[in-house]
Formats: structure tokens, C-alpha cells, sequence
């Protein structure tokens, strides 16, 4: 997954995308099913990051949308995880750059509110 991110900020985007979907081969034969759906979701997230970085903005919103979706359901109702909150901070800055703005606030907020209450190993909630 690592060498997928790096080719796509070398914007090298059809090496970046081979390289996340053998990621996510390779986590699967590794971990197993429990990783599907999480590891899944990260590809589906990073697949967003490639086409927002080529400006596709419509397509990267379906990815992150896709990947949020198979997040909520590998973590449960309660939806505060970092991969959820760092995937809505992605849907809004795609609704930002399409000049959605009320699409953008509705997902900071959302990402802001689970930021918030994600614990972490040093978490105060505000």
C-alpha cells in the first residue's frame, strides 16, 4: 500500500493503482477475512486520493463514499474510527473543490465529530 502512495505522488497513477490493488491481495491472503472489509476500504479510500489528485473530483467522491460505507460497517454503529473520520475529511475536501460548500460543511462537521471522539492512546474528549 505504501509503494501504491508513493507512484501516486510521483503521479505515476496506473503503477499507483497496481500496487494498491496487490496490497489489498496480499493483506487478504495475509490476515485473512476479518481484513477484508477494513483493508478493502483503505484501498477504496486511496483509489479516491488517485483520482482527486488527477482532478477528477466526481470519481474520487464515489471512492471515498464507497470506502466510508465498508468502514461504518467493519467498525459498527458507533463510527468513531480514524478511517471513518479521515475518510469524511476526504468527502469534504472533494465537495470543497467542486464548490459544493454546504456538501463540505455537512462533512467537516461529521469528520470534526469523530475526530472528537475517536480515543487514541493519549484521548481527552473535548
Amino acid at each position: 500500500m505504501a509503494l501504491g502512495d508513493l507512484y501516486r505522488r510521483k503521479g505515476a497513477h496506473s503503477i499507483a493503482r497496481l500496487y494498491l490493488k496487490k496490497s489489498f491481495e496480499v493483506i487478504n491472503t495475509v490476515y485473512g477475512e476479518e481484513a477484508i472489509v477494513p483493508s478493502m476500504g483503505n484501498f477504496l479510500k486511496l483509489s479516491g486520493t488517485l483520482y482527486s489528485d488527477m482532478a477528477e473530483h466526481e470519481r474520487a467522491r464515489d471512492y471515498f463514499i464507497e470506502s466510508l460505507i465498508l468502514f461504518r460497517e467493519a467498525y459498527g454503529k458507533d463510527h468513531h474510527h480514524v478511517y471513518v473520520a479521515n475518510t469524511l475529511y476526504d468527502c469534504a475536501k472533494t465537495a470543497q473543490r467542486e464548490c459544493e460548500y454546504f456538501e463540505a460543511e455537512k462533512y467537516y462537521k461529521a469528520s470534526l465529530k469523530n475526530y472528537t471522539a475517536t480515543p487514541g492512546a493519549n484521548h481527552h474528549r473535548l
